[in-house]
């Protein structure tokens, strides 16, 4: 039976989230995580079953509208399988065997792209379109009957694939209902070719999560023209990180480098720092403390020389 608290979807899991709650959660006090703006500001301690959620963000509904979970469904079996691996291997620092690699990869897939910034991000891809389609509708309202006839002609005789406009307004309005699994699905081939490192830390606070924390960043990009910047699959340079736990944090790479590095506390600073920026409009810690420097920007790099790189 599909519950009510169903139409409640969590877009970072809350078994994920468990992980950051405050070792010194009173007694009496159900565990609790720390939630900051991302911009600075006063923390406020919220269980992660409270946090990171809007209703129905997944749901499917029917022309009788009825719910389709499927999504909502999909993603608790990926969240179960993530914790089990998480618990069974990666805590205990052992290598994952192929399938529940296979299952990180596909929790970090869906973690990039199951976020509102995510849906928001594609319903502007389709936006220029849906203007497009509005703005030759008024142009055929404008025309005579016998430019109607040779404007249909033109575009009879063009091949390929199409969409309807229908199709077109639906993806623009339910982008993560249309296009999550899909891109979820496309994606875990590509990121198995990566190498997969875990880096560890022993510090009290340890890495922080996000309401986005799945980040792709390129410390090359500004080395290329402007329109080819943005963190891709193809560059060789792309580090992809998601914080695993507070003690724990992997990072894709194309470099070869895998395995468990316990790192210095200056490089998990500079990753919470990467994290932050990237959060959408809260960053997660299991401490109510934040440091400064997770708040500064940096300065530019140089064309010669790379950005804030983890690998160095």
């Amino acid at each position: 039976m599909i519950k009510a608290s169903h139409r409640k979807q969590h877009f970072v899991a809350k078994s994920y989230l468990k992980a950051w709650t405050d070792p010194n959660t009173p007694e009496n006090h159900e565990p609790y995580v720390w939630s900051f703006p991302v911009e600075g500001g006063a923390p406020t301690n919220r269980p992660p079953v409270k946090l990171l959620w809007e209703p129905e963000m997944y749901t499917r509904f029917g022309e009788g509208g009825e719910r389709d979970l499927g999504i909502e469904m999909a993603l608790q079996r990926l969240e179960t399988a993530f914790g089990v691996a998480r618990k069974n291997y990666v805590e205990k620092r052992a290598k994952l065997p192929p399938r529940e690699l296979a299952v990180f990869m596909a929790f970090v897939a869906a973690q990039k792209f199951r976020t509102p910034a995510a849906r928001e991000h594609m319903r502007a891809t389709w936006e220029p379109v849906i203007d497009r389609i509005d703005q030759m509708k008024r142009g055929l309202d404008k025309m005579t009957p016998e430019q109607r006839k040779r404007a249909a002609s033109v575009r009879s005789i063009s091949s390929g694939p199409s969409m309807s406009e229908d199709q077109v307004r639906k993806l623009a309005e339910q982008p993560l209902q249309k296009l999550l699994l899909p891109t979820v699905k496309s994606l875990v081939p590509h990121l198995t070719r990566f190498s997969a490192a875990f880096l560890t830390t022993t510090d009290e606070t340890g890495f922080i999560t996000s309401d986005d924390p799945c980040v792709w960043f390129d410390p090359a990009a500004h080395q290329r023209p402007p329109m080819h910047r943005a963190p891709a699959l193809m560059y060789k340079t792309l580090e992809i990180t998601l914080p695993i736990s507070p003690d724990c944090l992997l990072l894709l790479n194309k470099k070869g480098v895998e395995g468990y590095f316990e790192i210095p506390l200056a490089d998990v600073d500079e990753i919470n720092r990467r994290t932050r920026a990237f959060a959408d409009k809260v960053f997660i810690s299991r401490s109510a403390e934040a440091k400064p420097f997770w708040y500064e920007r940096g300065e530019a790099p140089s064309e010669d020389e790379l950005g804030p790189s983890i690998l160095g």
